[in-house]
């Protein structure tokens, strides 16, 4: 009994890895603007340096809430010390086939311009 109940739970944890899709693709700073090709149910990771002490923070723009959806967004702060600059990660999933473009901009909330950096990187999702 022991046995099956190992071979059963190896079984759900295998379907529930494979409902996500293929493997995580991971991006960051220094790959935007390169083209990133997913298949429906894949996963996309951006991670983004931030510094929060300053003011900036990342939001997400571009035309792509139609097909990628926002599962995770998480701020992780630096070293301890003040003024140490941390990251800021997002986890998207590709949720219905098109092109869009997802745009990240770095700015101050009581800015009227931005006057921070902008990445953003072509997405194309195929069907899966």
């Amino acid at each position: 009994m022991r046995a099956g109940g190992v071979v059963l739970l190896a079984m759900v944890l295998a379907v529930r890895a494979c409902s996500r899709g293929a493997a995580m693709i991971e991006v960051n700073e220094a790959g935007a603007g390169r083209p990133v090709t997913m298949t429906v149910g894949q996963r996309i990771r951006v991670t983004l340096a931030e510094n929060r002490t300053t003011g900036y923070r990342w939001q997400v723009g571009g035309d792509c809430a139609g097909i990628l959806a926002v599962e995770e967004d998480q701020a992780t702060p630096g070293s301890g010390q003040p003024g140490a600059g941390g990251t800021r990660m997002w986890v998207f999933a590709a949720k219905a086939e098109g092109k869009c473009v997802l745009r990240f901009e770095s700015a101050r909330a009581w800015e009227e311009t931005a006057t921070g950096r902008m990445v953003s990187f072509p997405v194309t999702v195929k069907g899966g």
